[in-house]
């Protein structure tokens, strides 16, 4: 299979100039340096963005992932019916919790629960390919459909579970990864700490 989604984290420094969580731990300042690699009669790349820029780039990412989550998310839920072959369709919303911690997502009269902290990998079409995901619904997708492919793995009562779903666009598919990446540490910590509390007593 292709790379999963918690290899892509943000470098500590990243993480820790966001400022939407108190997710990590000091260690240190690190020095980033943006090196330029020449390659062999290749046009020259534009400039790297600085890391102050990226930084900003990536808040405002999870920010709007953030607020348009807590509205209301829409996406298309891809299922596999029982003969094996077929997908099934189903237009859904995307809620995430005030707590930011879990979100659900409702289908008709289907309400799916998602513990963030429960996410154990993401795929995504266009960065792990298609060996990522069934053959079955692959051929079935359409237009741009594959590019707004994600797949999603979750515990929910110890059993790990499959969700497929297609982001409302392409762009959208890197800021689900991005986001939940985020939120999933920040609920990690937070869970911690509550049972470093309950475990001291206080």
């Amino acid at each position: 299979l292709g790379q999963p989604w918690r290899e892509i984290n943000l470098p500590s420094f990243c993480r820790r100039a966001m400022g939407i969580c108190d997710c990590c731990t000091d260690s240190g300042d690190q020095d980033v340096s943006i090196v330029k690699v020449e390659r062999f009669a290749e046009p020259v790349a534009e400039p790297a963005k600085a890391p102050s820029t990226e930084v900003a780039d990536a808040r405002r990412v999870v920010q709007d992932f953030m607020r348009s989550a807590s509205a209301g998310r829409r996406m298309t839920l891809l299922r596999v019916r029982s003969n094996g072959v077929t997908i099934a369709r189903s237009e859904a919303m995307l809620r995430l919790s005030q707590s930011h911690r879990h979100f659900a997502i409702t289908a008709g009269d289907e309400r799916i629960n998602v513990n963030i902290v429960g996410i154990s990998d993401i795929y995504a079409f266009q960065k792990d390919g298609e060996t990522a995901f069934p053959g079955s619904v692959l051929t079935q997708l359409e237009g741009n459909e594959p590019q707004r492919l994600l797949k999603l793995y979750y515990k929910h009562h110890e059993e790990e579970v499959c969700l497929m779903m297609l982001e409302s666009a392409t762009k959208a598919v890197d800021h689900f990864m991005l986001a939940v990446s985020l939120l999933k540490t920040q609920a990690a910590k937070h869970l911690h700490i509550e049972r470093a509390q309950i475990l001291n007593g206080s």
